[in-house]
């Protein structure tokens, strides 16, 4: 277990692990690593939350009443969001920004079976992945800032770090493609029973934070537990069209897998708040 825990934390941070000879190659233990993203997912959510205070403290708003302090509460929620999204995606290595840019050209100019993902990344394949990625970070960010100036910025960012690894956990269901390495060893070896069970245990999550908070209320309770079941519904049926067109599951895939599970678990929190 504390080998795919090395092994998880190796594949999902840039954090300096030590490696064990073969690990990456046994597929039991490269599936074991991917059932516990959701824990490293936890350890980067705690990690990017500490940024978060930190920073809005340092800018000088300490999450208080908006009304009390309406010129400064917005601009200073707002850069302190841009502060913990960008070091939620620095602890990553951006890894996944640049599996989003090529999942999200490649995939429309693919056919399944008679084109390779490779040859779809030309300008115009670059250019449209890159403008999903700048849409999902400054979604990411406004709606982070949102759950800040209500006062719920570390339920956001922990429960959408968690959500997002746990969405790529169900995306890890489906089979691979052919002459995808690191997706054989892992995807279609994931039953949905298992991954039920962790989405399941990934809700403590956000219950536990909750419990945390002084007032809460209680619808914005009911959508900040359902926001990671939102986020694995989302991310699963825009990675079952991914995969389709590119013949599997790719490594692009299961990364980029991430990145709108986290989106939409924002979404969700923000929209609650």
């Amino acid at each position: 277990m504390l080998q795919a825990l090395r092994l998880s934390v190796g594949m999902l941070t840039i954090l300096p692990t030590a490696k064990t000879p073969g690990a990456a190659e046994n597929r039991d233990t490269t599936r074991r690593a991917m059932l516990l993203a959701p824990v490293v997912g936890l350890l980067i959510g705690l990690a990017s939350a500490l940024v978060l205070i930190v920073s809005r403290i340092a800018l000088g708003f300490t999450g208080g009443d908006p009304e009390l302090e309406p010129e400064t509460s917005a601009p200073v929620a707002l850069a302190a969001s841009v502060i913990a999204v960008a070091a939620m995606h620095w602890i990553t290595g951006a890894l996944r920004v640049s599996s989003l840019v090529d999942t999200a050209g490649a995939a429309p100019r693919c056919q399944q079976s008679t084109e390779s993902p490779r040859i779809a990344r030309g300008l115009a394949a670059a250019a449209a992945g890159a403008t999903v990625v700048m849409a999902l970070m400054l979604v990411q960010v406004t709606t982070l800032a949102v759950s800040v100036s209500e006062g719920h910025g570390t339920l956001a960012v922990v429960t959408a770090a968690v959500a997002g690894r746990v969405a790529m956990v169900w995306v890890a269901r489906r089979p691979p493609a052919r002459g995808d390495e690191l997706a054989g060893r892992v995807a279609g070896h994931v039953s949905a029973a298992r991954a039920a069970a962790i989405t399941a245990a990934s809700l403590i999550v956000p219950i536990g934070l909750l419990a945390l908070d002084d007032d809460p209320v209680r619808i914005f309770a009911v959508f900040a537990i359902l926001a990671i079941p939102l986020a694995v519904l989302v991310t699963t049926i825009q990675a079952d069209r991914w995969a389709d067109s590119l013949g599997g599951t790719t490594q692009g895939i299961l990364a980029t897998s991430v990145e709108i599970g986290t989106t939409v678990a924002l979404i969700a929190v923000a929209l609650a708040a």
